[in-house]
């Protein structure tokens, strides 16, 4: 079986607008078309879990259709990765397993999430991403709404999926915006499942690189369920050539 590859929609594959007709704008993360397509063929298995609500995610696929497009990946809306009262931090991603028969969450498929702020800085720069040690500073990660991403343990005996952050766009020291390339994440991500020999969780134990940091931190769990559950997270930073320019599918005047 393929792994499967969980994406959060807003920022983390593009920017969207909220509704089809007005203000229409389309701009996707660099790389994440070849993403969609790898997909369509069938040569990844792709989910994304979402907040938005059905329509949201309607606009968004009619949009993308306009423009040759085509979202065939299943998509989870509010309703179904709803987790109540940690909902800012926290997403049910058991309809996910069960849907692609999923057995062994941190083996089998990966959470890709963007970072929403460092500390209470929403503007951060790309300089700001790359130059931060979270290794040091684990709770940037789980403070300030900073991931709303994380897998909701239902037992505290339960295997939890990998949690890939991923800087959002941002703008790097010359003010131009950016967003870190698909390609690198996937292949990073890759990486890591085969150094695991097809194993998410065992590959995150032997990633070694200089453009990633790892992370293992039970905060979060401790803080709002009082209790420990271990999160592996991957910050993947990459280098400056990694990063580019979003691609500009559609922005109607």
């Amino acid at each position: 079986m393929k792994p499967l590859y969980i994406f959060d929609l807003d920022e983390t594959t593009g920017i969207y607008s909220v509704c089809p007709r007005i203000n229409d704008r389309v701009l996707l993360r660099p790389g994440f078309r070849e993403v969609i397509e790898a997909n369509n063929s069938r040569r990844i298995n792709m989910a994304i879990a979402t907040r938005g609500d059905r329509d949201y995610v309607e606009s968004i696929k009619e949009n993308l259709a306009k423009n040759g497009i085509e979202l065939k990946c299943r998509i989870y809306t509010e309703h179904d990765v709803e987790t109540g009262r940690v909902r800012g931090y926290y997403k049910d991603y058991r309809q996910v397993f069960a849907d692609y028969e999923i057995t062994n969450p941190e083996k089998e498929c990966v959470v890709i999430g963007d970072l929403l702020r460092i500390e209470d800085n929403e503007d951060y720069s790309l300089e700001d991403f790359i130059e931060t040690d979270f290794t040091e500073n684990p709770f940037l990660l789980c403070s300030c709404y900073s991931l709303n991403d994380h897998p909701y343990p239902y037992c505290n005996q339960q295997s939890l999926p990998v949690y890939a952050v991923l800087p959002r766009a941002v703008r790097n020291s010359e003010g131009k915006t950016l967003a870190l390339h698909m390609d690198y994440v996937m292949n990073t991500l890759e990486e890591m499942y085969a150094a695991g020999e097809e194993n998410f969780a065992a590959g995150f134990e032997r990633m070694n690189s200089k453009s990633v940091q790892k992370v293992v931190s039970d905060a979060l769990a401790q803080e709002l369920l009082r209790y420990s559950q271990m999160q592996k997270y991957l910050i993947i930073k990459g280098e400056e050539r990694d990063w580019s320019k979003l691609e500009e599918v559609m922005r109607n005047a």
